[in-house]
């Protein structure tokens, strides 16, 4: 259930800072500043750039070879029986930096946005389509445990 969360939420994400050809009535890098009245970032092209790539590495064409996210979890299709690793902490760390920069232009300060709490990644972190996956906890004492 995380990993499938996770997945769709990358999946928009990578729609609006990368898609080539977003469909009418899509948010999108190119379009949200013009409908929040905001000044276009001096970095948009490089923004949208990275974006792209990350489109293309994580929403591949059949011809790019497949294997996109949303061939394992829009659909209920025979792509989601194979064996498909998500390096969820590597996917994180490639759009954090670019949701980084485009929180500098659509951050509280433009009031379309509301800010939330930022969330910290455990480190290196893998996950699988195909089976379940636990999230370990670690426990974190101030004083010492006690002793029996």
């Amino acid at each position: 259930m995380y990993l499938e969360n996770f997945l769709l939420h990358y999946r928009k994400l990578i729609d609006f800072l990368g898609n080539e050809r977003p469909r009418p009535g899509d948010l999108h890098i190119t379009n949200i500043r013009s409908l929040a009245k905001l000044t276009e970032p001096t970095n948009l092209n490089e923004i949208w750039t990275k974006g792209k790539m990350l489109r293309v590495k994580y929403e591949p064409s059949d011809a790019q070879g497949g294997g996109r996210i949303s061939q394992y979890f829009q659909h209920h299709t025979e792509k989601r029986i194979d064996f498909k690793n998500w390096e969820v902490s590597t996917m994180y760390g490639e759009i954090e930096p670019l949701l980084s920069e485009m929180d500098k232009h659509l951050g509280p300060e433009t009031a379309i946005l509301i800010p939330v709490p930022a969330v910290a990644m455990l480190g290196e972190l893998s996950a699988s389509s195909t089976v379940g996956t636990f999230t370990v906890a670690q426990v974190l004492y101030t004083e010492p445990p006690p002793r029996k």
